[in-house]
């Protein structure tokens, strides 16, 4: 039992641990109890079920085994006991235990066939120790098969399995079952080890139990199909949590109560919601216009009769064979359909499927449900032709929930197809609600709709209309608010209390917006609170000049799905009046903003696509009247959600010029249909239509809008005309005249601010007081420069003013830093700062000490690697008097930020991190080499425009081919010794003690080198190293920003494990080298964690370390002397050319398999190598090692 509670814990919390064990013994799915009681019954039942399997399927292997006198009771109990655990490879075994969970006893038998059915050509060979020894001990290694092949394996026998009668054993006898009260006994609490491989395996006893059948059982039923090892165990907090659900709802609906079938849908919902969310999911889910399940669930069941009626018409005009063959068989609708309609059917297919269909009926609403019971129907419509009444209703009622032959995804284009045909047969819905469907009296204490509103709701002068075919009138007017609009699952659901909140309400600004009453009309003609009085009310009280204008609440709506109260406040505020969107001006009277994009739109239209605008002109279609939310909201509710998201990402990161160009995207990419619908089909497909899900995958419109961009700004019309002062704010931000953030998350330095680029045709705006917005390349969650993480900034660099009074602060640090924190905590982040700064690998002091002279050295070798590789290049700049230093601080000192693409840099960073200084001269090489040919056609403004600003710009390339760029740069400039420039003098390093004491800024590397080897310093022919330095050496390799900075914290964690290793095993103690191995598991586990874990690979029998590491080093000798052999029989002219080298295996050896090539190979292959070596222990040294010397054999 300790393997399978072992892993339950890697999934799961102690307590829902011990509640999942609990479920898989005593529940009916697994009943696992039979298993372990005294006698081993159910293992008996089945030994002798699978060699009646045996038997039937395989009967040559049968004899065969029977020849050799090998028993299945050699090598079953392990099997069947534990699910195979410790019989498979562990990620094959994980995934059985995925199936164990879900599909329940038949997996056992169904596995247990797999693999002799799987391996039977190589077993019919074998005698009996090789198949005892394969068996019980090879099927632990990989297989030939990857485990998807093995499982699609296991589905094959289940079915074959199902059609011999063959997949479950015979019932269980009362035997099986718990005879005493559970609970009420103690339990020894002594646990074993994680996952202990037995000394042996003590054979069951063979006592013969009667087995007269099953025994009624008073237990409840297991969990429902389809949930894994998380969702096993329905543990008493989740349970409380469906009793409130349920229980609140019945006092806040009273007139539905509870009925029978809603605890599964709030057991859905409590998946992925807390407790408050998914009530008010399912208020919304019971009471709004998407879904009215109210009608389902009231007395008579209205919904439900009605749902019924029209999947009968459907049948009989669609489907009219098999209408006429289940009336022949007199198989109503009424027997199966009752659990397809009212739960979304939940229990009624695949539990994996289910959650598809669930997301599908929450973004798409009721029509889902009559497009999934007819796309079952028609899908087995040839298998239901076949069967009788018992067959009908046994296939429709219970094995509609096994896996399919068909994967979920290609059930789903199937319902994508049958909503598609339905709805041109106009049945997709049926016909309109009666009022008996509605809720008649009050709901909750007061006469109140269920939830303060949609998440993002529609404005109250545009509500979202109900899409209705010709046949299929909407339904009766209701007081509800309408659903959420399309595109958001079952987490954005229910719009939550505490979001609504989030949109405060201050005081002084409750009922008033600059002057105005409570609905009080506005130049706009609309009251503060929108027509319909539903829209929250926001205070913005940093922005009285425009208060609460509709439409502002979808915007804000968004910025809580991604950010928290406090920040989301922030980034509207940036939004409204940062320079990159100024969002200000389309919300204040009048809106001139608004006004100045349709005038461009239109100019665009005339420009880009003249027939359609002259089609638009004729059917009298005004840009009015469909672009006001494209502007206003980034196209929210006017796109899918998915896209929307995705275009919300590129305008906060290229601003205004998306709004343009994706105006103008949709009606180019819809053109030919436009051109072809009148002035009713063009208003309905540009207001309406646009928000079902596109024929093009959201990347390919992406693309579109990309290429739209540069097709604009070639033809000028990229941004419209410059902004009139009526746009800006007039009045004072907040209670005082202060700017609305504190400033951009990444500022330029003071002498440097960013320019605003504007286009020939577009000139610049007014000028601004505010201060410029966040650099691109930051979406959504890095809009908001909060105040904490200013106050963040300014410690960091404040500290470090402290820490090193030789550098103090300079301009250029702060984006370093800013960098730094959004992947480090504030701390970290200063340690890493400090290591970038003197550590050896990227020793940026220089760059920053007065005088500057590690840029000026750079500077200096940037121009010879010019002179040398591009002399074309450099000729021209010296012609045009482009200096290098005009462009190139920026690029050196910051490592390229603001200089290139934001995503771009993050990569460049990572490769700076891990790679030190050569990264800076060969992306600056790969910069001109990549844009040479361009480069040489500019002028000097040109020159500089490009170097200084238009980088900034995506790129045409890929980051990831700029990358392969860059690595060809650096490998070439390694051949040609120009990869480093000469050597750093002394004036570039520090002279003064760091800190309060001369102590090196950092406690050591994360992952240090033994005392007796120290990490070289690697150094080209043409570059020798650096001066002499006191200081530790930087990390190694191969670990990007968040590995930067070896911080206290992770030094106290490492110094703890091993100090409690050499007091746990006094044999060993602290041996070198076991300090990299502790320092990996710190960088996955907590603290405790990590020791247990190093002591399971120092003493478990997986991997047994401690050998390599007692006096003597035992383990080590012997696996040096397998190597050798290993080298002597596998590549004799390499061991030959070695031994006439004399090169000894002892001296590369040693690190390869005391610390599994910690160091030795690339730190990404290392984490892979590990995860190999945890998973099928000492064989991966070996093997790596053999590979390592096959693989560079030739070299």
């Amino acid at each position: 039992m300790s393997e399978i509670a072992a892993v339950l814990l890697m999934f799961l919390p102690e307590e829902d641990a011990f509640w999942a064990l609990a479920q898989l013994m005593v529940g009916d799915r697994h009943s696992m109890h039979g298993f372990f009681v005294p006698g081993f019954p159910k293992l008996l039942r089945f030994q002798r079920h699978h060699e009646r399997v045996l038997q039937r399927a395989l009967p040559d292997l049968r004899k065969h085994m029977d020849e050799e006198q090998m028993s299945t009771g050699i090598y079953s109990p392990k099997w069947f006991l534990q699910c195979f655990l410790g019989r498979t490879p562990f990620s094959l075994t994980l995934k059985l235990w995925d199936a164990y969970v879900l599909d329940g006893e038949r997996v056992l038998t169904a596995m247990a066939y797999t693999i002799l059915k799987v391996h039977r050509k190589r077993l019919l060979k074998l005698p009996l120790e090789g198949l005892r020894e394969f068996l019980q001990d090879s099927l632990a290694q990989p297989w030939a098969l990857e485990d998807e092949a093995v499982l699609r394996h296991l589905r094959a026998s289940m079915t074959q399995l199902r059609r011999m009668r063959c997949d479950l054993p015979p019932p269980a006898g009362p035997e099986e079952f718990p005879t005493r009260p559970l609970g009420l006994e103690p339990v020894s609490p002594a646990p074993g080890p994680l996952l202990p491989s037995p000394a042996s395996e003590p054979p069951p006893r063979v006592e013969e139990p009667a087995s007269p059948g099953p025994a009624a059982r008073p237990e409840p039923p297991g969990p429902p199909p389809g949930q894994a090892i998380v969702q096993l165990a329905p543990q008493p907090r989740r349970q409380r949590a469906l009793f409130c659900v349920l229980a609140a709802y019945s006092l806040y609906d009273t007139e539905v109560g509870y009925c029978q079938g809603m605890s599964e849908i709030a057991a859905v919902l409590l998946m992925f919601l807390p407790e408050e969310d998914a009530f008010w999911a399912l208020a919304q889910l019971m009471v709004g216009d998407r879904h009215s399940m109210h009608g389902f669930f009231v007395p008579g069941f209205p919904k439900l009769l009605r749902f019924q009626r029209h999947h009968e018409r459907v049948l009989q005009r669609a489907l009219p064979d098999l209408r006429k063959h289940m009336d022949e068989e007199q198989m109503s609708t009424g027997i199966y359909s009752p659990k397809w309609f009212l739960q979304c059917f939940l229990g009624r297919t695949p539990f994996s499927l289910t959650l598809k269909l669930w997301d599908a009926y929450v973004l798409d609403g009721e029509r889902v449900l009559t497009a999934m019971a007819y796309t079952i129907l028609k899908v087995h419509r040839k298998r239901l032709l076949k069967l009788p009444l018992e067959g009908l209703r046994e296939f429709l009622q219970d094995s509609l929930a096994q896996p399919w032959a068909l994967e979920d995804e290609a059930v789903l284009r199937h319902l994508r197809a049958s909503m598609t045909q339905l709805r041109r047969m106009r049945c997709d819905l049926p016909p309109p609600a009666g009022p008996e469907e509605f809720p008649t009296r009050p709901l909750g204490l007061e006469p109140v709709s269920p939830a303060p509103g949609p998440l993002l709701p529609s404005p109250a002068s545009e509500p979202p209309p109900r899409v209705e075919e010709p046949a299929s009138p909407g339904p009766a007017a209701r007081p509800e608010p309408p659903g959420p609009p399309p595109g958001q699952a079952i987490v954005q659901l229910a719009p939550q209390p505490r979001r609504w909140n989030s949109l405060p309400t201050l005081p002084g600004q409750q009922g008033a917006r600059a002057g105005r009453e409570p609905g009080e009309p506005d130049a706009r003609g609309e009251g503060s609170e929108g027509a319909s009085g539903r829209t929250p009310s926001v205070g913005l009280w940093l922005l009285q000049e425009v208060g609460y204008c509709q439409g502002m609440s979808e915007i804000a709506a968004v910025l809580l799905m991604f950010l928290p109260e406090e920040d989301a406040f922030w980034a509207l505020a940036q939004l409204m009046v940062g320079d990159r969107h100024s969002m200000h001006g389309f919300f204040v009277p009048g809106f001139p903003k608004l006004l100045r994009f349709q005038r461009h739109h239109e100019r665009v239209l005339q420009r880009a696509l003249p027939d359609l605008r002259k089609h638009m002109d004729e059917e009298q279609m005004s840009t009015g009247i469909y672009s006001p939310k494209w502007f206003l909201q980034c196209f929210l509710g006017r796109t899918p959600f998915s896209l929307t998201l995705k275009l919300w990402d590129a305008y906060v990161l290229d601003g205004e010029r998306v709004l343009t160009a994706m105006a103008y995207t949709i009606l180019k990419v819809h053109r030919k249909r436009l051109l072809k619908l009148p002035l009713e089909g063009l208003r309905e497909f540009l207001q309406d239509s646009l928000a079902q899900p596109w024929a093009l995958e959201d990347e390919a419109v992406l693309r579109h809008l990309r290429a739209s961009m540069t097709q604009l700004r070639r033809m000028r019309c990229d941004l419209p005309p410059p902004a009139g002062p009526e746009e800006f704010p007039t009045r004072p931000l907040g209670l005082e005249p202060v700017s609305p953030a504190p400033g951009p998350l990444l500022p330029s330095p003071a002498s440097e601010p960013p320019p605003r680029v504007e286009e020939p045709a577009s000139p610049g705006p007014a000028a601004r007081p505010e201060p410029p917005g966040p650099p691109p390349g930051q979406a959504i969650v890095q809009l908001a420069p909060q105040p904490r993480r200013q106050r963040a900034l300014f410690c960091v660099l404040a500290a470090y003013s402290l820490y090193d009074t030789e550098v103090g602060y300079c301009q250029g640090m702060s984006e370093i830093a800013a960098v730094l924190l959004m992947f480090l905590p504030e701390e970290d982040a200063f340690w890493a700062l400090a290591q970038l700064m003197v550590g050896d690998r990227h020793s940026m002091h220089g760059f920053f000490v007065p005088g500057f002279p590690k840029l000026l050295r750079f500077q200096r070798h940037h121009e010879r690697v010019l002179q040398r590789a591009l002399p074309d290049l450099r000729k021209h700049m010296d012609e045009e008097q482009m200096s290098t230093g005009i462009y190139s601080p920026k690029w050196f000192l910051q490592c390229f930020l603001g200089r290139t693409p934001f995503s771009l840099t993050l990569k460049l960073w990572d490769a700076y991190v891990l790679d030190g200084e050569r990264v800076l001269t060969a992306m600056a090489y790969t910069i001109l080499k990549v844009h040479r040919k361009r480069l040489l056609k500019l002028p000097l403004e040109g020159l500089r425009e490009f170097l200084q600003d238009s980088l900034a710009q995506p790129w045409a390339l890929e980051d990831e081919a700029v990358l392969r760029h860059l690595r060809a740069s650096m490998t070439q400039l390694r051949r040609m010794r120009c990869d480093l420039p000469p050597p750093a003098g002394p004036e570039e390093f520090p002279t003064r003690p760091l800190g309060l004491e001369p102590v090196s800024p950092a406690p050591g590397p994360l992952l240090p080198s033994p005392a007796s080897e120290p990490p070289p310093r690697v150094e080209e022919p043409a570059s020798p190293g650096p001066a002499a330095r006191p200081e530790p050496p930087g990390p190694p390799p191969g670990q990007a920003i968040v590995q930067l900075a070896p911080q206290p914290r992770r030094q106290r964690a490492l110094f703890c494990v091993l100090a409690a290793y050499s007091l746990y095993d006094t044999e060993v103690g602290y041996c070198q080298g076991m300090s990299e191995i502790a320092a990996v598991l710190l960088m996955f586990l907590p603290e405790e964690d990590a020791f247990w874990a190093l002591a399971q690979l120092m003493v478990g029998d997986r991997h047994s370390m401690h050998g390599f590491f007692v006096p003597g080093f035992p383990k080590l000798l012997r696996f040096q002397r397998h190597h050798e052999r290993v080298l002597q029989r596998a590549l004799p002219d390499l061991r030959k050319h070695m031994d006439e080298e004399q090169m000894s295996t002892g001296i590369y050896s040693p690190k390869w398999f005391l610390q599994c090539f910690l160091g030795r190979t690339p730190f990404s292959l290392t984490l892979k190598l590990w995860d190999a070596y945890v998973l099928d222990g000492e064989r991966v040294l070996t093997a790596m090692a053999y590979t390592i010397l096959k693989v560079h054999r030739s070299k």
